[in-house]
């Protein structure tokens, strides 16, 4: 995403915020999401729509 982000306070549909600088690259993770991690590595869906893809 853009370095910067400023919202234009009057904002549109067409434009709703400008964007400046280079592009940087964004962690979605937040410092307390390494609770979740054997969820993300270990997905429970998958393993639950294989059983029953073979009943």
């Amino acid at each position: 995403m853009p370095q910067i982000r400023l919202l234009n306070p009057q904002a549109s549909f067409a434009k709703p915020a400008a964007n400046a600088g280079k592009w940087v690259q964004v962690s979605r993770l937040p410092k307390d999401d390494g609770q979740f991690a054997t969820y993300v590595t270990h997905p429970t869906l998958p393993a639950l729509v294989n059983i029953l893809n073979i009943c």
